[in-house]
């Protein structure tokens, strides 16, 4: 039903503004704890919205390497900002 994906899109806003007000927080008090817990709650939000749009594409043998793909270039740009942050 609509109203279900509504919450779910909420809820999601809601977790990314929580993970960014913390790396935002944390970047400002010096604080690294801070700032990796928000890039866990972001990181985590993103990778479970991408499993959820390509998760019957990696099925496929080409599906399944361009998600991997697609997971490492992602992983590696967080990890690349957090440490700017850091």
């Amino acid at each position: 039903p609509l109203i279900l994906k509504t919450i779910a899109v909420i809820a999601n806003i809601l977790l990314i503004s929580a993970g960014l007000a913390l790396i935002i927080d944390g970047s400002k008090a010096f604080n690294e704890k801070r700032i990796n817990t928000g890039v866990i709650i972001v990181f985590t939000v993103i990778v479970t919205r991408f499993l959820d749009i390509f998760g019957t594409m990696v099925k496929s043998g080409i599906a399944f390497i361009f998600a991997g793909i697609l997971m490492i270039l992602l992983s590696y740009f967080i990890n690349k900002g957090r440490k700017a942050l850091i």
